[in-house]
């Protein structure tokens, strides 16, 4: 579903900046507020804009990110929802296919935390589990959806979510019910949300502004459904012949307008990254370009179903 260069200038200033009034917004991009409220409902009734929620770096309040990647005998996804769902620490999951069914992102204080947790998945799915494979997320490049128009999304616009190592925040309980009710809807508006935790509009403010400052909300973001617009969503696991050519690989995916993600992870592979395009041929040619330039051991590629949870909280 090609968009027009206006859905394009909107989806990159709310990449910009999520909570951003449609005033202002309409300033941006040369419409009127309600030509762009309206533009935004289309989006989001058409499933290209499927939320929009904050980006946030629990990592901060001294979470560690551990992902496991399942494949199970029977594709039972009502039951690895519902699972799932029961373990607080879940904050993302996503449907895949070929080589494994399932990947799921936990944010976690301790190893014994997270031991505990797999000895949940074990008992819950026993034989049922083919291959699980786990790995510890070090940190997360977010970019900007430039396959929707890459002209008006710049590369160098993007978020980082990493493993911090300053001594971890301690959050309010204030502060734990914003970012609860910001997950739910990112562009509630500030008196809307100061209503619905039962306190005043300054004093939220004030704490809002507080996570900003101490980078616990890294940026408000539409969240792109790549398939809604007529996408592929892949993902694709890379082992080096020369691992210290990591950070030039991620410069070199980092160029790319249909890389979403690129993730640094401690386990089976040196690099990974999401990549989203309108032809698998596309994604070929470039994993053989790259490797030309940086050789690689060997690589996986992973499609990208459907993502069941989205950057949902560890915090009860």
């Amino acid at each position: 579903m090609p968009l027009d260069k206006l859905d394009q200038k909107i989806i990159a200033e709310l990449f910009q900046d999520a909570r951003i009034s449609h005033s202002l917004l309409g300033k941006k991009v040369g419409a009127s507020k309600e030509v762009v409220n309206y533009r935004i409902s289309r989006l989001l009734k058409q499933g290209i804009i499927t939320k929009f929620i904050p980006l946030i770096d629990f990592s901060r309040q001294g979470y560690m990110n551990y992902r496991v990647q399942l494949k199970f005998n029977h594709r039972d996804k009502a039951l690895w929802h519902s699972f799932f769902r029961t373990i607080s620490q879940t904050s993302w999951m996503a449907e895949l296919q070929g080589n494994w069914d399932l990947v799921v992102l936990f944010w976690v204080k301790t190893s014994a935390e997270f031991s505990a947790i797999i000895s949940q998945i074990q008992s819950q799915f026993k034989q049922d589990i083919q291959e699980m494979l786990i790995t510890i997320v070090d940190t997360i490049y977010h970019f900007p959806p430039r396959f929707l128009g890459g002209q008006n999304m710049p590369v160098e616009k993007q978020y980082k979510i990493g493993t911090h190592k300053d001594p971890p925040l301690q959050l309010k309980e204030i502060e734990i019910k914003i970012l609860k009710e910001l997950l739910e809807d990112g562009r509630i508006p500030l008196l809307e949300l100061a209503r619905n935790i039962h306190c005043s509009a300054t004093t939220v403010h004030y704490h809002l502004k507080n996570l900003l400052k101490q980078k616990v909300i890294v940026a408000f973001v539409p969240v792109i459904n790549p398939t809604a617009a007529g996408f592929t969503h892949f993902k694709i696991m890379i082992q080096l012949i020369n691992p210290a050519q990591k950070g030039q690989l991620r410069v070199r995916l980092a160029q790319e307008k249909g890389t979403m993600y690129i993730t640094e992870a401690l386990g089976q592979s040196d690099l990974e990254f999401e990549f989203v395009t309108e032809k698998i041929n596309d994604l070929f040619n470039l994993l053989e370009k790259v490797s030309d330039q940086i050789p690689f051991k060997k690589y996986e590629i992973i499609f990208n179903n459907r993502e069941v949870l989205v950057n949902e909280m560890p915090l009860q």
